[in-house]
């Protein structure tokens, strides 16, 4: 059996630190456009709370989470195509995709509650000049639900526009659209790579080109910095605080974002884990695409790939017996295989695997549950061992 092939952890020299500059005032968003006067829009209906039409709205185009299809979203922030008819489009991918398919419905059953429960959050944004002597809202936080009721629009016929609840903000800010997502959904694998990216290339004020049709080539910016720049002394430790995950895990994170744009968008689609894609990354060019579309189809872990790029057969998931398991034993496997694999290692292997593992438990979005369990578990052999004392 051929050797399975290392998942390489190396990432352009750009991601790495460096002694250096005082990042307090940098990155600071820059002040948004003046909000409209009174006359030139909507009047509000309670303080800064107001119910527009999508059509006087306009997504973030480099919004950390993708949610638009790349092909529809280049087209729509061109202008070629309005928010309804890229919602039409999406709903005829979704005839053909899963992927789409569930995204779409995800977003329309969003939509769904507002008619029975109402839009309990507003979106958020801010007022800009449109240039024509109008002026439209951005949105910062939101974007899903732009989207949910634009398809529910079209799905269900609706002649008149719905209008979304929206409250404009003084000063937008990145982390405040970073954490709404997160509090919104687990981001992919995809996401994390985009909010960590966006998060950096903002510390180090690099602003969105407009020129920019995909919307991928400018959170990649950020592993082909000009001059193959080092980030300064102190960035990590920001953007540590609002991600929880450790400076090596976001710099293994990031790398991804060298596979292509086709690529990410069907990772990002069908929620392909970190390992999954770290494995992609270090197979061959001419073998990504077929992996990807194996660990879409078959379930494939970040093992499998491997095997599977250096000539192995997967082992792929495992057929599910007819009796059901027992959670006890289930658990006991596990904490074994966890314990027997941290023993054989040094304090500082240990230390690493650990803070990997701390990392992948936050990013499930169980984190809290699975400390109580932990918490649990140690309390009661405690006790155990003080009676056999």
């Amino acid at each position: 059996m051929p050797e399975r092939r290392r998942i390489s952890r190396e990432l352009h020299d750009a991601l790495e630190n460096d002694t250096g500059l005082d990042l307090e005032r940098v990155g600071e968003p820059p002040a948004p456009a003046r909000a409209p006067a009174a006359a030139e829009r909507p009047a509000p209906q309670v303080e800064a709370i107001e119910r527009i039409p999508p059509s006087k709205m306009v997504p973030d185009r480099f919004q950390p989470r993708p949610v638009l299809p790349v092909e529809l979203h280049t087209r729509f922030h061109a202008g070629k195509i309005d928010c309804y008819q890229a919602a039409a489009e999406w709903l005829r991918l979704a005839e053909s995709d899963l992927g789409h398919r569930n995204r779409t419905r995800e977003l329309a059953g969003m939509a769904e509650t507002f008619d029975e429960h109402g839009q309990i959050k507003p979106i958020t944004g801010a007022w800009f000049d449109g240039g024509d002597g109008s002026f439209r809202f951005r949105i910062e936080t939101g974007e899903r639900r732009f989207w949910g009721a634009c398809l529910k629009h079209v799905a269900e016929k609706q002649v008149a526009e719905p209008l979304l609840r929206v409250e404009a903000v003084r000063r937008p800010s990145l982390a405040r659209q970073i954490i709404e997502n997160r509090h919104a959904q687990p981001p992919s694998a995809v996401a994390q790579a985009r909010e960590i990216a966006a998060l950096i290339l903002q510390h180090l004020s690099v602003e969105a080109d407009p020129s920019i049709r995909d919307p991928y080539e400018h959170f990649r910016r950020v592993i082909s910095l000009p001059n193959r720049e080092r980030l300064p002394r102190g960035v990590w430790p920001k953007i540590e605080e609002l991600m929880q995950l450790t400076p090596r895990r976001m710099q293994q994170i990031v790398a991804i974002l060298r596979l292509p744009t086709p690529l990410l968008e069907k990772a990002d689609r069908y929620n392909l884990p970190a390992r999954v894609l770290e494995a992609v990354l270090s197979a061959p060019e001419e073998q990504r695409k077929g992996l990807i579309d194996q660990a879409v189809a078959q379930g494939w872990s970040g093992d499998d790939v491997a095997a599977a790029a250096a000539g192995a057969a997967p082992s792929g998931p495992r057929p599910k017996s007819s009796e059901p398991a027992d959670p006890g034993r289930s658990a006991l496997r596990g904490l074994r295989g966890f314990s027997n694999a941290l023993f054989g290692l040094n304090a500082r292997a240990r230390g690493r695997v650990m803070d990997d593992l701390a990392d992948e438990i936050v990013v499930s979005g169980e984190a809290e549950v699975v400390v109580a369990l932990l918490d649990e578990l140690g309390r009661l052999v405690h006790a155990r061992v003080r009676r056999s004392r």
